[in-house]
C-alpha cells in the first residue's frame, strides 16, 4: 500500500457455480483469517464444505475449532 503497509486477498471460490469472492485483509492471523470467513458468510451463505491451503492461519483456525465443545454451542443454540 502507499502508506508502507502490507495487504492480502482472501480469495473464496465456488466449484459448483464457479464464483469468486475476494476479500482484503492486512494481517495473516488466524483472527484475522476468522473474520474474513465471517465476513464470507454473512455475505453469501455457509459452505457445507471449505477446502484451505495448509497456511499457518488457515491450521491455527482448524485447531482453534478443535478445541471448542460443539455439544456445549449445540445445546445454547436451541435454546435460544
Amino acid at each position: 500500500m502507499k502508506n508502507g503497509e502490507k495487504a492480502w486477498l482472501v480469495l473464496f471460490t465456488c466449484a459448483v457455480f464457479r464464483c469468486v469472492h475476494l476479500d482484503y485483509v492486512t494481517s495473516l492471523s488466524t483472527e484475522t483469517f476468522l473474520n474474513a470467513l465471517e465476513r464470507f458468510i454473512n455475505t453469501r451463505q455457509r459452505p457445507d464444505t471449505v477446502y484451505g491451503d495448509n497456511g499457518t492461519n488457515v491450521v491455527g483456525l482448524v485447531n482453534l475449532f478443535h478445541k471448542v465443545n460443539w455439544h456445549t454451542v449445540a445445546a445454547a443454540a436451541c435454546i435460544r
